[in-house]
């Protein structure tokens, strides 16, 4: 009897030192607190274009800069964002990366991944999917989509 009170016991403290090291959870709903955020949700202020991040995270494989350099100057000069871009090895380094990153936020924005791996980082839930309007997809074979 002792010895199965001493297992519970362990049992319960063992899950609630898992479940207060959990993920922080954002509320879906902010608190309107002022005038300013009430004209927004009403639709009075909806010209306004979402925030520009100040940085862009951008993992590459090995070896593989030298096309993206170009890139990445022409996109900082044309929308002003600053692109920290690393090397990673892409079979075994950026998927391990992904995992420890990913759920702390602090990942990479773009990854480039070979198409046998994104099915299980999907899974794994370490990839968000872009949604694209329907103008920009028209521009590309289905197949490419």
């Amino acid at each position: 009897m002792k010895k199965s009170l001493t297992l519970l016991f362990m049992l319960i403290i063992t899950l609630a030192l898992l479940v207060a090291c959990g993920p922080k959870r954002e509320e879906t709903t902010p608190a309107k607190t002022d005038e300013k955020e009430t004209e927004t949700e009403t639709g009075a202020e909806s010209s306004e274009e979402p925030a520009k991040p100040e940085t862009l995270i951008v993992w590459e494989d090995t070896d593989k800069s030298i096309a993206l350099k170009p890139a990445i100057e022409s996109f900082e000069k044309e929308y002003g964002i600053k692109v920290e871009f690393k090397e990673l090895g892409m079979a075994d380094k950026m998927r391990d990366q992904l995992r420890l990153d990913g759920p702390s936020g602090t990942g990479a924005d773009v990854v480039t991944l070979p198409h046998d791996q994104i099915g299980q980082v999907v899974t794994e839930g370490l990839l968000q999917e872009i949604e694209v309007s329907d103008e920009i997809l028209s521009t590309f074979s289905e197949s490419a989509v």
